[in-house]
């Protein structure tokens, strides 16, 4: 286990300040100051570090550690997943997997809690690993995702290659993917939106995401809810395509591990859509939207006694 570090530290270095450069040197030391006000560095070991901690306690055990504290906000981060959670107080432990980077085994955060998820991150940490051990570098991923999680309480648990966040309050999920699609018959570029919103529930995801893969997995929110999918695909030769669904129910469910995936509406269905699976709106008891592994939907089904149903495909262009 490599030495961790519960407190950062400067070391002076030169022996001989000229006095010309007095000032120069007051205003480093005062910069110097001010970025340690603002990062105060409460624990670090290789790629997890606990940080902005006002109050911190902390035992290292069995090749992990378990932590304790409050800020304004605290900041844990795992570079490794691309993890980040802030808030005002937690109470977690963290464990060494496999590969020795550290995963959140158990974790709760209250007061404005944050989960962020950055695929570009966890990549990048990747390749500096890689680089300093002088080992073949992951290849470049076709997709970068972000996803964001705020509520004011979270539960987290997980392992080293999966996580699960429970929330007994409001939840706002965002999730944003960019990239690039290769195929023998064309280049796309595409952007990706999912948004929504519930009353309570969990997400489960990937904290060592495949390449190319949105790390969203399966949840489930209790309503009322909201949801909104953004789609934009581009190739050299067609216009831009947009794709958009977006509306309210009771209660909602995805699926986004198997394929395809599914997005699960129920009660009180309102979904307005624009794109080749369907365009015009519906109120429905349960709606039912299948996904392509691209996160395109490509099928709609509609069940229960729909008030009304103003849906139709549009035609291939």
């Amino acid at each position: 286990m490599s030495k961790p570090n519960f407190h950062p530290s400067t070391r002076p270095t030169g022996l001989r300040v000229h006095r010309r450069s007095i000032a120069t040197a007051a205003t480093l030391a005062c910069l110097a100051i001010a970025v340690a006000a603002q990062v105060r560095v409460n624990y670090h070991d290789q790629d997890f570090t606990l940080q902005n901690f006002d109050t911190f306690s902390a035992t290292l055990e069995n090749q992990g550690t378990d932590f304790q504290g409050a800020g304004k906000p605290l900041n844990i981060q795992s570079k490794a997943s691309g993890l980040t959670v802030t808030g005002a107080q937690a109470n977690g432990s963290a464990q060494r997997g496999p590969t020795q980077a550290y995963f959140l085994k158990d974790l709760t955060v209250t007061g404005n809690a944050i989960l962020n998820q950055d695929t570009a991150a966890a990549h990048q940490y990747a390749v500096d690993q890689a680089t300093a051990a002088g080992t073949p570098k992951p290849p470049a991923s076709p997709d970068n995702t972000t996803t964001k999680l705020s509520t004011e309480s979270l539960h987290f648990t997980g392992d080293a290659a999966n996580g699960r966040a429970d929330f007994q309050s409001a939840v706002v999920v965002d999730s944003q993917s960019a990239g690039t699609r290769v195929s023998s018959q064309s280049t796309t570029d595409f952007t990706r939106i999912i948004h929504l919103t519930g009353s309570s529930g969990f997400i489960t995801l990937a904290v060592a995401p495949a390449n190319g893969k949105n790390p969203l997995k399966t949840g489930e929110l209790k309503g009322p809810v909201t949801f909104s999918i953004h789609n934009e695909d581009k190739t050299a030769k067609s216009p831009v395509q947009v794709t958009t669904i977006d509306g309210k129910a009771d209660s909602l469910k995805f699926d986004l591990a198997t394929q395809p995936g599914t997005i699960t509406l129920t009660g009180n269905v309102t979904m307005n859509g624009k794109g080749p699976a369907a365009t015009g709106e519906i109120n429905a008891d349960n709606v039912v939207v299948t996904l392509d592994a691209n996160m395109q939907p490509t099928k709609v089904e509609v069940t229960g006694a729909p008030a009304t149903t103003r849906l139709h495909q549009e035609p291939p262009k």
